[in-house]
């Protein structure tokens, strides 16, 4: 309780000062533990973040160099020179990074180590470029000498071959064809023998040599053309020479075993083993260090919390003296606040007299209690005014009730009157457009009758003319006919002959059949023949594969032969039948004819009279579609009318429809308060243009008179009907906004854009912009004064 009485005797700064001070205190106290503990972290902290690094950095040399050993193997393999250069890019990186963790390591043995690293590392690149140089010369051996040899070889064979084949020469012969064989033989054990890497291969490929050696000196020794000793000679030395670059092939393939499996695989080996070896120093250390940081921030934690603890106790007994010397009186203050904003000015300001910051406050507080009464009064005046002028509103609200509901009456009276209108004139267009359709229909099919009895009349003449003239070419057609059953028997035999010669040809196309299968079976023998030889019979192996493809192209088209043939012969003994058939038919007519010619003579005398008849009907038809003409301009006039009769209606409804929207939108304005009626005040223009696009494609400018949220005033360059849908680009507005034609005259276009939300935050961009023109600000002041 002393505490609270010094502390009430102090001033408010200085109860906040020392209460800040407690806090300060307090904050240096933990301060200075947090610094000691996080000394000792920190300097553990380093230790393990030094080997860290070096894990890093021996780590980024395995990365480095385990994809370079793959690079090399795949090189090794396949002679990828792509591996090869990729294997190069990766052998540098790592020899940098194996650099780099040098010179980051601080320990004079891990040191050594990283040193051994970096050098076993170049010396693993060394390596890999005598790989290289050796896999090329490799490479050149097998490309330039051993199969430029073996090819050579060949070809030298295949004279040699020739030459002892002219000579007649059995026994030659069979020695050159033994020393041929072993040549080939020799080459597949030596392809063999690089391909797989075995001892046992090439002690085969070498075996191989030596025998094809022994056959060419066995057919040099044995009787031969002295014609042939070049060829020989040429022989012994191609083979030699394909001998001695297959020695030095193997002994590049042995070298090349050497480097990867040996040399290199131990380097390899070396630089694993010295990563593994100072990851496992590198991480025993980091732990050590870890376990240092853990015991550290323990300590800490432990030290912190206790001046925490301390803190807070002591903090606690200050704050609550504070509290009691300052709290007291300002909650007392904010009761008393709180009650004078609820409008309760009958409460006691307590502290008023006091000399310190409560005290003035209070006095502050008595000041807007006194204003509060004031505006109480003031407030009450208020509402009776309002009161009254919503007395006068209510009134005209009603009388604009009473008007809109009589003019809406009468709009809707005229609106049903224009509907009725409009379908009665639609009713009547349609009656004048069905009248007109039949009437149409009739008179064409009038005219069309007339056209057609002018025609019969005239046909029925050409008929008689034509009786005659067909009674002259019966006898005649007599005639033919006879003709006809003679040419149809020599037909006859003509088509029996084309048959034979079909049989003939089916067997040609037999014979041919039977050749193409012998030439497919040779081709088949020529081709197993062709494997046998080799390499040597791989060109002829090709020939017969296309003769085979001939000949069964040959068979093919040879059954498409025998299948047409087969289709002549059958069309053949058709056409035969038909013939006969044909020449039974014309005997037919032969007897019909003379029938037809008593018939024709009585078809004469019918045809007269029905001419006479057909002349009567065509006047009186004619007569009829004359008078349909008339009907039918009748009923086009009456359709003509009743479509201005039904465009009037239209125009009456919409204008009813407009005076509707209009009076209704008068009535809404009238309903509005002050503050959204004043939304519809119009500004002037202050000669800004706006763009107008019509539905039926028209488009215009015209000069803006006024503007407001919900239309505008324009004088325009189009002439506009009341009730027209436009769209206008108005300046300030990114898009066209739809608008209504609700006058037209002298003044301009009057527009309406109507109430929704999103047309009228573009107006009020319409707004903003026009009064940003130069001298609309003075004339927007001057009206917001008046």
């Amino acid at each position: 309780m002393v505490l609270v009485r010094h502390l009430v005797n102090l001033s408010v700064r200085m109860k906040v000062v020392c209460g800040f001070g407690l806090v300060l205190v307090l904050l240096a106290l933990v301060g200075g533990a947090s610094l000691r503990a996080f000394g000792h972290v920190d300097e553990a902290d380093r230790v393990s973040v030094q080997r860290r690094q070096v894990l890093l950095a021996v780590n980024t040399i395995g990365r480095e160099f385990e994809p370079a050993r793959r690079l090399v193997r795949r090189f090794a393999e396949f002679g990828d020179p792509a591996a090869a250069r990729e294997a190069d890019a990766q052998l540098e990186r790592a020899r940098v990074a194996a650099a780099d963790t040098v010179a980051k390591i601080g320990s004079s043995e891990w040191q050594a180590k990283a040193r051994d690293i970096a050098a076993t590392i170049d010396d693993y690149a060394r390596q890999f470029a005598r790989l290289q140089e050796v896999f090329a010369t490799a490479h050149r051996v097998r490309d330039t000498e051993l199969d430029a040899a073996g090819a050579k070889m060949t070809t030298s064979f295949e004279e040699l071959l020739a030459a002892i084949g002219g000579s007649g020469d059995g026994a030659l012969r069979g020695l050159a064809s033994r020393a041929f064989e072993a040549a080939m033989i020799m080459r597949v054990d030596v392809n063999r023998a690089l391909g797989r890497h075995l001892e046992a291969e090439t002690a085969r490929a070498a075996t191989a040599i030596t025998r094809l050696h022994e056959a060419l000196a066995a057919i040099q020794e044995a009787p031969h053309d002295p014609a042939l000793d070049g060829t020989l000679k040429t022989l012994i030395a191609e083979s030699a020479s394909y001998g001695e670059a297959f020695h030095r092939l193997i002994a590049a393939t042995g070298e090349i075993d050497r480097l990867v499996n040996q040399t290199m695989a131990a380097d390899g080996q070396q630089v694993t083993e010295a990563i593994l070896l100072i990851e496992k120093s590198a991480l025993a250390d980091a732990a050590a260090a870890d376990e240092a940081i853990t015991e550290a921030i323990a300590t800490g934690r432990t030290l912190s919390g206790t001046l925490v603890i301390a803190g807070l106790l002591a903090g606690v007994l200050f704050a609550w003296g504070i509290g009691a010397a300052i709290a007291g009186p300002i909650a007392g203050m904010t009761r008393a606040m709180m009650r004078l904003a609820d409008a309760d000015a009958s409460v006691d300001v307590p502290g008023v007299g006091r000399k310190d910051e409560i005290g003035r406050m209070a006095a502050a507080v008595q000041v807007f209690k006194e204003n509060m009464i004031r505006a109480t009064a003031l407030e009450q005046a208020q509402r009776d005014e309002r009161a009254r002028k919503d007395r006068r509103q209510a009134a005209m609200d009603q009388h604009t009730k009473d008007f809109g509901s009589s003019v809406a009456s009468a709009l809707s009276e005229l609106q049903d009157a224009a509907a009725t209108m409009r379908r009665t004139s639609e009713e009547v267009s349609v009656d004048a457009r069905k009248t007109r359709d039949a009437t149409s229909v009739t008179v064409e099919s009038a005219s069309a009758s007339a056209r057609d009895l002018g025609s019969v009349a005239g046909a029925a003449e050409e008929m008689a003319a034509s009786i005659a003239e067909i009674s002259t070419q019966v006898a005649r057609v007599t005639r033919t006919v006879h003709a006809a059953v003679q040419r149809s028997d020599a037909t006859n035999a003509s088509v029996g002959g084309l048959s034979q010669a079909a049989d003939r040809i089916g067997e040609v196309a037999h014979l041919i059949t039977t050749i193409a299968s012998r030439t497919n079976l040779l081709a088949l023998n020529a081709t197993i023949e062709a494997a046998r030889a080799g390499d040597a019979g791989k060109g002829f192996a090709v020939v017969a594969g296309e003769v085979k493809a001939l000949a069964g192209q040959t068979a093919r088209a040879t059954d498409q032969i025998g299948a047409q043939i087969t289709a002549i012969r059958n069309a053949t003994e058709e056409a035969i039948q038909a013939v006969r058939e044909v020449g039974g038919a014309i005997g037919d007519i032969e007897a019909v004819a003379t029938a037809i010619a008593a018939a024709v003579e009585q078809q004469a005398a019918a045809t007269r009279e029905i001419t006479g008849r057909v002349q009567a009907v065509n006047g009186a038809t004619s007569e009829a579609a004359s008078a349909m003409r008339s009907v039918l301009e009748i009923a086009a006039g009456t359709e003509s009318t009743s479509g201005i009769v039904r465009q009037a209606a239209e125009n009456l409804g919409r204008t009813a429809e407009t005076l509707q929207r209009e009076v209704g939108g008068f009535l809404e304005q009238m309903k509005r308060t002050d503050d959204e009626r004043r939304q519809f005040e119009r500004v002037p223009g202050h000669g800004r243009r706006a763009e107008l696009a019509l539905g039926d494609g028209r488009r215009g400018h015209g000069t803006i008179v006024n503007v407001s949220i919900g239309g505008a005033l324009i004088q325009a360059e189009l002439a506009v009907a009341a009730g027209a849908e436009v769209q206008v680009t108005f300046p300030g507005a990114r898009t066209p906004i739809p608008a209504r034609v609700v006058r037209s005259g002298s003044e301009g276009l009057a527009l309406f854009v109507g109430t929704d939300p999103a047309i009228g935050r573009l107006m009020e961009g319409v707004l903003a912009e026009i009064a940003s023109t130069p001298g609309a600000q003075h004339a927007t002041e001057d009206r917001h004064a008046a």
